[in-house]
């Protein structure tokens, strides 16, 4: 998957949203809003962890700048999937220094360049 296809996933349920760029909270009632939430959250984390990989170990791509603040940005914003990370950090290795709150992401911008 690609980040177009969860954005326009993402585009094709304007409610979804809210749950990765606004800071909108996971719904705690286990129902399909809920369910379709968790399930664009695993695509959209396997886009960034993806991205972050690849863009890292082939450096000449200059892109890891840029998928590093997308994925930063994305993480801030989005409780869902921060929930996600937490449950399953060895899906996300590359979005664990991510976590909101986690003091340590610095460290891991400097080393890529």
């Amino acid at each position: 998957m690609r980040t177009g296809g969860v954005l326009r996933t993402i585009l094709d349920k304007p409610a979804l949203r809210p749950f990765f760029y606004e800071g909108k909270a996971l719904p705690a009632a286990p129902d399909e809003l809920r369910w379709q939430v968790l399930t664009v959250g695993e695509m959209l984390g396997d886009v960034l962890e993806v991205g972050l990989y690849h863009t890292r170990e082939i450096q000449a791509t200059g892109a890891y700048e840029d998928w590093f603040d997308y994925a930063s940005f994305v993480m801030r914003q989005s409780p869902a999937l921060n929930h996600l990370v937490r449950e399953h950090p060895g899906w996300y290795p590359k979005l664990v220094p991510l976590l909101a709150g986690d003091e340590d992401v610095e460290p891991e911008r400097a080393e890529a360049r």
